[in-house]
């Protein structure tokens, strides 16, 4: 993440969109293990934030209020 974030800074395009397919490939993983089927990545995206919500136990919780601890 850090050397696609940093070749995001010096507008070198292709190690992001790596970055973001190897994430989108994780993502379609873990929802295909809880769903049985694969999602589009607007489905993808839901489900990566109720699942971060569910495991930071606090559901509905916006990005503006992060949980005080962070593990």
């Amino acid at each position: 993440m850090r050397s696609a974030l940093k070749s995001f800074a010096e507008d070198d395009a292709v190690p992001v969109l790596n970055a973001l397919t190897e994430i989108e490939g994780f993502l379609s993983d873990a929802y295909r293990n809880v769903h049985g089927k694969g999602a589009r990545i607007k489905k993808l995206l839901e489900f990566a934030v109720a699942s971060a919500e569910a495991k930071a136990g606090h559901p509905g919780r916006s990005c503006s209020q992060p949980p005080s601890l962070i593990i």
